[in-house]
């Protein structure tokens, strides 16, 4: 092999190493870094604290039906997420809701085949239902049709299948009437965390007219 072509093929391989440097660092400096956290150790899922007791409620014996979410939400059929009520308190404006998963859910047959996992957006559009429910009952925003504004620091840490029950929870923590409602939620399997984040909930007053004209 000629000597130039020789010298080129060494360039190349030298950048080509150099990139895989940058992109993928090494394996022993990957395994000695440890993420900050806000107490200074290792995280837990342990540490994570229900926003409502188990205690304060009884999944055998719900306080409100799925007709009672249908006259505040307006979702219905295979988008539906939420079977029951566990929990109200609007003096923390606080609120725990469940869905009965099943294997003929919308989900099942596509996500994924031979081994069903709850999507992430599923888990998510269920803690904005409950939001939601909690904000028309009680009139928070003004509104009687609530929208999805945002989710922030959203974190799956578990996986729902089909066959559980996902406990999902809601905390007001912010309120705009007219504007804005932020909360905070979890979702839960048997007392097992699945899912935390931050959503914002928008009010849609032409959805709203819409929709109370058609019901009238």
């Amino acid at each position: 092999m000629p000597l130039v072509q020789l010298q080129q093929q060494l360039f190349a391989l030298l950048q080509i190493r150099q990139l895989f440097h940058i992109i993928a660092p090494r394996t022993a400096t990957a395994r000695s870094f440890r993420f900050p956290t806000r107490a200074g150790r290792r995280f837990s899922l342990s540490s994570i604290n229900p926003i409502v007791d188990f205690s304060l409620f009884d999944h055998a014996k719900p306080i409100g039906t799925l007709a009672d979410i249908n006259n505040c939400n307006h979702q219905r059929f295979e988008i539906s997420q939420l079977d029951g009520i566990l929990f109200e308190e609007l003096s923390t404006n606080r609120c725990v809701g469940y869905k009965d998963t099943t294997t003929a859910d919308f989900w099942v047959r596509g996500h994924m085949p031979g081994f069903a996992l709850m999507p992430g957006v599923v888990m998510c559009e269920a803690a904005a239902q409950l939001s939601s429910y909690f904000t028309v009952k009680y009139d928070l925003l003004g509104c009687d049709v609530v929208g999805l504004g945002g989710i922030e620091n959203c974190r799956f840490r578990g996986s729902v299948l089909p066959g559980q029950r996902l406990t999902m929870m809601v905390r007001g923590t912010k309120l705009r009437r007219g504007g804005m409602i932020a909360c905070e939620f979890q979702g839960w399997v048997d007392q097992r965390i699945v899912v935390t984040g931050e959503l914002k909930g928008v009010p849609l007053f032409e959805a709203s007219r819409i929709l109370g004209r058609a019901k009238a």
